[in-house]
């Protein structure tokens, strides 16, 4: 090869290369956009696959063996009819752009484009007899034939129809994708015009690789904006979260209750001090923990809060323990509010108010059982309405996610049951 030919044959398989890892790169984070992925993923393979062909046949180029015969007569036409179905490609990424805004807007507009790359197909199928494209000299080196620039115009409106349709639609997409589709079009689009008149140039992939790179720029801007979006929902949940798992009416009738003893025990109220301490604590780790906890340390939150109830000399409330399996782990706080809410919403309410927690392995998985003969029913229990539930939603979320566990609440002989499930 002489240096123009390394020079071409470096450029096409670097552009392979390039489109390879940015397709890696999307088809990880495809969770965030399956459709965006797919659109753009299939436009880089395929202009990963023409840089491929193309470098074969530069790289092949004046080989007289029977290997180099073929390859180049194979890899020729493969570089035309994949670099036409790149217009179509592209045609797909800008109705997906288009259609995330819009989603009822129609693919019809993409019918000349089909239309125009199965013509070119054919025009290439009939070459390949007829020679009217291109042809080998008698040292397997490629020539262009008289009418070769009937694709290269083919190519050039297909890429015209995307244009008018994408300016068409500015106003319905992102100000940095509609700059990284133009760009995309533009580019190539000059690119070819210049390949018709300058014979031995071949920059129109060259063109499409760096076009890509924006695009996949573009993209990763978008992923990393919603990553952005989402810790930032992310974190309004978890203060949303501590605001309904920590009752402002508990605190202050705590407070007070630490108030009281104060003056009449203060080693008691330096006791309550630390327990509420620890209290908050607990509530607090759990907003920003993802982390399971052992069922042990979870007993000890719950045993920190009655603790803190019966500071006030009015309450005497008492847990029964009937705790048949204990090694396992949980997320951290889904129980103890649970308790919470029987005592606030249930038991609070009745002289002889009974709470049972229960806790036994079934199968493969450990089933966690709150019981008290409250006043409410199970759909009074649900409700998110001021501090009623003491984020129930909430409990069944985190279970959902951090170990793929479920509550249940159910209605038995007067009691609430609230059943905690935990697979193992």
């Amino acid at each position: 090869m002489n240096i123009v030919e390394s020079v071409q044959f470096t450029c096409e398989i670097w552009g392979a290369v390039v489109c390879i890892i940015l397709t890696i790169c999307v088809i990880y984070t495809r969770h965030f956009d399956f459709n965006g992925a797919v659109a753009i993923s299939t436009m880089m393979m395929n202009n990963c696959m023409v840089c491929i062909a193309d470098a074969l046949a530069w790289a092949y180029r004046g080989s007289e063996t029977t290997l180099g015969y073929y390859i180049v007569r194979i890899s020729n036409p493969i570089v035309f009819v994949l670099s036409l179905l790149g217009g179509v490609f592209i045609s797909r990424y800008i109705h997906y752009v288009i259609s995330s805004n819009e989603k009822d807007h129609s693919p019809r507009w993409m019918i000349p484009v089909y239309i125009l790359y199965f013509i070119s197909v054919i025009i290439v199928l009939l070459s390949l007899k007829y020679r009217f494209l291109y042809d080998f000299d008698d040292h397997n080196r490629y020539y262009r034939g008289e009418y070769y620039w009937i694709l290269e115009v083919i190519g050039l409106i297909m890429i015209l129809i995307n244009l008018l349709h994408l300016v068409g639609n500015h106003k319905k997409i992102d100000r940095m994708e509609y700059i990284a589709c133009i760009f995309y079009l533009a580019v190539p689009f000059f690119a070819v015009f210049v390949q018709i008149f300058f014979y031995g140039l071949s920059i129109a992939t060259f063109s499409y690789t760096v076009c890509q790179i924006f695009i996949f720029i573009v993209y990763e801007q978008r992923y990393t904006n919603r990553l952005v979006e989402l810790e930032k929902e992310r974190n309004e949940e978890r203060i949303k979260m501590l605001r309904e798992q920590i009752s402002p009416h508990f605190i202050f009738n705590s407070l007070l209750s630490i108030q009281e003893l104060c003056l009449e025990d203060p080693p008691k109220a330096s006791y309550g001090i630390k327990q509420f301490a620890k209290y908050l604590r607990g509530n607090i780790e759990a907003m920003n923990s993802d982390d399971l906890i052992p069922f042990e340390q979870e007993l000890s939150y719950i045993k920190e809060y009655i603790e803190l109830e019966n500071l006030d000399p009015a309450n005497d409330i008492k847990i029964d323990y009937f705790i048949e399996y204990d090694d396992f782990s949980l997320p951290l706080l889904v129980v103890e509010p649970l308790i919470e809410n029987a005592v606030r919403h249930g038991i609070a309410y009745r002289s002889e108010g009974i709470i049972e927690l229960h806790s036994r392995r079934v199968n493969r998985e450990v089933v966690v059982t709150v019981k008290d003969n409250a006043v409410g029913n199970c759909s009074e229990t649900e409700k998110q309405s001021g501090h009623r539930s003491v984020a129930i939603n909430n409990i069944k979320e985190r279970l959902k996610l951090q170990c793929k566990g479920h509550l249940e609440i159910k209605k038995e002989d007067g009691w609430t049951v609230i059943d905690v499930i935990i697979p193992i």
